[in-house]
């Protein structure tokens, strides 16, 4: 079982501008491309495609909350549990990424468990 943990408010992030956040992303999917690490590489780039944010192999500038998102599914874990990734997300932002997650759970069979106080989303 594979597990992962991604806080994507923590003060690491709210120190770094969006395009140094785009970046460090960019940078580790270079070094994952590099090493061969492909599950990772393979994971990453799979919901880049599916988020927008990368287009037949060119990436698209995408806002910093996809990228941010991104980090957490592209290990492809097989369990999901989100705390509110809503928060902070304007209405169209919301309901893309909340179909980027329905899309992942149903393509790829992923389970998914997240809390929200917006009792529509859930």
């Amino acid at each position: 079982m594979r597990t992962n943990y991604r806080v994507n408010s923590g003060v690491r992030f709210r120190l770094l501008s969006e395009n140094q956040l785009e970046e460090l992303f960019w940078g580790a999917l270079r070094v994952l491309e590099r090493t061969g690490l492909d599950v990772h590489h393979e994971g990453a780039r799979e919901i880049l495609q599916d988020a927008g944010a990368w287009v037949d192999g060119i990436r698209v500038r995408v806002p910093s909350h996809v990228v941010r998102r991104a980090l957490a599914l592209a290990p492809r874990p097989a369990l999901l549990i989100l705390d509110e990734p809503t928060s902070g997300l304007d209405p169209v932002a919301r309901r893309e990424f909340l179909d980027l997650i329905q899309r992942q759970a149903r393509d790829h069979r992923r389970t998914t468990f997240f809390s929200s106080h917006l009792i529509g989303e859930v």
